[in-house]
């Protein structure tokens, strides 16, 4: 445990130095914001926002073990082609923005998740505070209804996604932990304190999107009435995907009856 946290320790310390004198320029605000802060918001015309509701709600109640709380189905697109169509329609104008901020640009959607969170004592979305991984990976997050601050908002902590920071972080707070993408709130807190970094809780009607690098701090805040419901893309490197798919598989609990459609449904960004 503590030789592969020094592993990548090293590992971040020679991003830092590539992320520090490396030259960037952006045909958008949009890759501008995914690089600076690590997210970017944007709006979808909600005319068919409505319609893949009620298919995801569908979808999500069909497949998930939990009756409530954070009700999620993970390989959501493999069963519903309309679902899949609709986020692949999104991926396609966003995905340009990704690669201009990527260092990897050879990238694929592992899988699309449908989340229905509904109230049930302040559960919320994915847990506390959290980093999915050390190294640069995306995600496109849609709500499906309209979102305020007390019915399980995204939020994110701006530029965490830095390479800077990750190394800091896991030198100061993670170095000899088994868990070092899991952080508690007064570690979070530390962090906001001592490099500057702000809040910010995502809010918005349906329709509301927002592109992340994943491997910056984030969660869903608590959610203490109504329900949420999302989409959710989640964007790894290709050039892995021989080595970790059935890995990944098993981690976001992928039917294994739907496990078969991939290789024909999943493409190259």
């Amino acid at each position: 445990m503590i030789i592969k946290n020094f592993q990548n320790l090293i590992l971040l310390f020679r991003h830092c130095v590539l992320e520090l004198f490396k030259y960037k320029k952006f045909s958008s605000t949009k890759s501008y914001f995914l690089d600076k802060k690590g997210f970017y918001i944007f709006k979808i015309n909600p005319n068919k926002i409505d319609h893949i509701k009620e298919l995801v709600e569908k979808e999500v109640n069909k497949f998930s073990t939990k009756k409530r709380g954070d009700k999620r189905f993970h390989g959501i697109e493999l069963e519903n082609v309309e679902i899949r169509e609709f986020m692949n329609g999104v991926l396609n104008q966003e995905i340009k923005f990704i690669k201009e901020v990527s260092t990897i640009k050879r990238l694929y959607v592992h899988n699309m998740m449908g989340g229905n969170l509904s109230e049930n004592n302040g559960e919320s979305s994915g847990g506390g505070w959290h980093i999915d991984h050390y190294f640069e990976q995306f995600k496109l997050l849609i709500y499906l209804n309209d979102v305020d601050n007390e019915n399980g908002p995204f939020s994110y902590i701006e530029r965490s996604h830095k390479k800077l920071v990750q190394f800091l972080c896991l030198l100061f707070f993670k170095l000899f932990s088994k868990n070092i993408t899991r952080f508690n709130f007064f570690t979070v807190k530390l962090i906001k304190l001592f490099f500057f970094k702000k809040q910010k809780i995502i809010t918005g009607p349906k329709g509301t999107a927002v592109v992340f690098n994943s491997s910056g701090l984030h969660r869903g805040l608590s959610l203490v009435k109504d329900n949420r419901v999302s989409l959710t893309a989640y964007i790894f490197p290709h050039g892995d995907y021989d080595k970790n798919n059935e890995k990944r598989n098993d981690k976001f609990n992928i039917p294994k009856n739907l496990r078969n459609k991939q290789i024909n449904v999943h493409k190259i960004l």
